[in-house]
């Protein structure tokens, strides 16, 4: 039976495997700050973050352009003792799909297909 869970789910405030409270881009990020080389309320997690889009990409075809998605959010950092990479939070947020197009190299003709 898989256990419920609500979100945003609360991630690890230190490194799980040393316990150290000192964190790589924590520490590169304030560092940033400070310079003034990143907006103050940049990276208000505190850490970086991958997004992932939670739909069917073999369904893409059928993305409405106004169509809204969920998108996991996936706080991490890297402890700065043992350099393990952790999680430190994760959050659901929903956003409208984007439809990229691959732009074709100049010169691509596919009159002759």
């Amino acid at each position: 039976m898989v256990e419920e869970f609500k979100l945003p789910v609360k991630g690890a405030d230190s490194c799980p495997h040393c316990g150290s409270k000192e964190r790589v881009l924590e520490k590169i990020i304030a560092k940033l700050k400070e310079e003034g080389k990143l907006p103050k309320e940049s990276f208000p997690k505190g850490a970086a973050m991958w997004n992932i889009p939670l739909f069917d990409p073999a369904r893409t075809s059928i993305l409405a352009p106004k169509m809204v998605i969920p998108i996991a959010l996936i706080f991490w950092d890297i402890c700065l003792e043992c350099k393990a990479i952790y999680c430190t939070g994760v959050e659901i947020i929903e956003q409208p799909a984007e439809i990229r197009r691959v732009p074709l190299p100049p010169g691509t003709d596919f009159a002759g297909w």
